[in-house]
């Protein structure tokens, strides 16, 4: 059981890594491109 623990912690903590770092790609792509005027 304390196995099957780690295992669920490690995905989580992967499961967040990841995310932030597509979040960090996608928000260095928006900073790197500019917005389009919309008014």
């Amino acid at each position: 059981m304390q196995i099957l623990t780690i295992i669920k912690t490690l995905e989580s903590v992967l499961f967040v890594a990841k995310a932030r770092f597509i979040g960090g790609i996608i928000l260095e792509i928006f900073s790197f491109y500019p917005k389009p005027p919309t008014q």
